[in-house]
């Protein structure tokens, strides 16, 4: 658990051994607030893994009116089909990546290989327990394949559904109520060559349905034993980043974060690489620990293959 900006208090002994049982167990912020001392260790001592433990994560399509608009302009054969979901009763819901798949702040995110437009969406996370309770919020990042989905809308699983596609964390924020939350906002920014080429914000109450809208249509007629992670849609970076070129290093890089302002879901970010075959198997051979609060001092422990020396140049924030 965090305290103030540059230190971690270890909930361990307190008997709070995951983030999924301290979702699970009801009022989260007040369980936290009843606890009594932990031992504390500095933030510049550990490495922050991805909250996501065995969460599937699911996303909700349309629920900004700029996100409609772009979508439509981005492919007229989808035009109406993303003009109906945004004033439709049902949302657009679809799923996102396995929890074993998700990458961490500081890891790499990836680029289909056959894609041409790739764009990150930092998007706010509803994470939900099994009881279908907004029990807290992240920041993640939904990376898309632009040219791929305005094909053809069924193309779309190719375009969302791919390695390293989804990254969520590291932070999550518990006991914030829905109207707390719309006050936030999304900013986005990409660097390139140590340059920053756009930069973006949108305000969280722009999306259209509520919260709990999405949670009731996310747990109709399914059930989520551990939970599940709700992508609520993206502030759209709103340029084309092209691949260069097969190798990881020759391709943009991105860093984003979400909202470092106090009491926010935090800082997010991340690279990009190519998901290619040594990719691939560099993150099947990975030990894989799903705990924010984690302390991770020695290799085994590493949450995946970043390649973050192998791309300098740019990077990709959302806050």
């Amino acid at each position: 658990m965090a305290k103030g900006d540059n230190a971690l208090l270890d909930l361990s002994p307190a008997g709070i051994e995951s983030i999924t049982a301290l979702l699970e167990s009801g009022d989260a912020a007040q369980r936290l607030a009843d606890l009594g001392e932990l031992p504390e260790t500095p933030l510049a001592d550990v490495t922050l893994l991805c909250p996501i433990e065995a969460q599937e994560v699911w996303a909700a399509g349309v629920t900004y009116l700029r996100s409609k608009d772009a979508r439509m302009e981005e492919s007229d054969f989808s035009a109406t089909a993303y003009d109906r979901v945004y004033d439709a009763t049902r949302p657009e819901l679809f799923f996102k990546s396995l929890p074993e798949k998700v990458v961490a702040c500081g890891e790499s995110v990836g680029i289909r290989s056959d894609a041409q437009w790739s764009v990150p969406e930092p998007e706010l996370v509803l994470m939900m327990n099994s009881r279908g309770e907004i029990a807290g919020y992240a920041v993640g990042n939904d990376m898309s394949s632009r040219d791929i989905e305005g094909e053809n809308l069924l193309y779309l699983p190719q375009a969302k559904v791919y390695h390293r596609s989804c990254a969520v964390g590291p932070w999550v924020r518990v006991g914030a109520r829905e109207e707390e939350a719309r006050e936030w906002e999304i900013t986005i920014q990409i660097e390139r060559g140590g340059e920053t080429v756009f930069e973006g914000t949108v305000s969280v109450n722009q999306i259209k349905r509520t919260f709990g809208e999405l949670s009731a249509a996310m747990f109709q007629s399914q059930v989520f034993p551990f939970g599940c992670a709700l992508l609520t849609h993206r502030h759209r970076a709103g340029r084309r980043l092209h691949a260069r070129g097969r190798r990881h290093s020759s391709h943009p890089n991105l860093r984003n974060r979400l909202s470092e302002q106090p009491g926010r879901p935090g800082l997010i970010l991340n690279h990009t690489c190519r998901s290619c075959r040594d990719c691939r198997s560099n993150w099947a051979a990975r030990d894989w620990v799903h705990h924010p609060q984690q302390r991770k001092r020695t290799a085994p422990f590493s949450s995946g293959a970043s390649h973050s020396a192998d791309n300098p140049a740019t990077g990709f924030r959302c806050w």
